[in-house]
């Protein structure tokens, strides 16, 4: 109650900077990716009340794949659940998202790794959708995969940690059946670098007298 005048003051100057921004694109005839997802938001009209374009896109699209769905901002799941907010089970459409939250790195542009986390367990809105988590590794041999496995399991179903990390750890499973080593090393030298560097030096070094070709 206190913050009201506070609170209509930004969002006036907020709508004013929005009108000069807009003024700017068309000036300089440029625009931005966020302006992008707005503008074709907008096409699309609003809800409950969809525009001519809407209808046609509804009637012609069948599919939609999106790959890194873990770095979906709001703006673009408006803009995705817009889509298909016509569909139903009947039409025969598919809606196919591929993400990892463990590897949602675009807050600084609003994505929302909540946004992921909330439709795989959910669906969208209008939309059920069935998840699927893949757990085979066919990148790391087994032992790196075991031994990832314990450490994350431990460090990302830790309650404190959950403000940061927002994602609990799933497990996989090595399908790479290759002989390896999981070490962990920690540096605490302050010239970080060139410790790294030695260590780096030293492991070939061994690799190389012990197993030469």
């Amino acid at each position: 109650e206190n913050e009201r005048d506070t609170l209509a003051c930004f969002a006036t100057t907020l709508t004013l900077s929005v009108i000069e921004l807009l003024n700017i694109f068309r000036r300089h005839k440029t625009i931005d990716f966020p302006e992008v997802t707005l503008t074709a938001q907008r096409a699309l009209g609003s809800e409950g009340m969809p525009s001519e374009l809407a209808l046609a896109l509804d009637y012609e699209i069948k599919h939609i794949l999106i790959d890194e769905f873990q770095d979906t901002s709001l703006a673009q799941y408006r803009f995705i659940t817009h889509l298909v907010s016509g569909w139903d089970r009947s039409d025969n459409n598919t809606f196919f998202a591929v993400g990892d939250p463990m590897q949602s790195v675009y807050r600084f542009r609003d994505a929302d790794v909540s946004l992921f986390s909330n439709t795989f367990t959910a669906g969208l809105e209008q939309l059920p959708l069935e998840p699927e988590t893949l757990v085979s590794n066919f990148r790391s041999s087994n032992v790196l995969v075991e031994y990832s496995n314990k450490i994350f399991s431990k460090l990302f179903t830790n309650p404190k940690l959950q403000p940061f990390s927002g994602v609990n750890f799933s497990p996989s499973k090595g399908t790479v059946d290759k002989p390896g080593l999981a070490q962990l090393v920690i540096c605490k030298n302050d010239s970080k670098q060139i410790f790294q560097a030695k260590l780096i030096c030293d492991k070939i070094k061994l690799i190389r007298s012990t197993k030469p070709k």
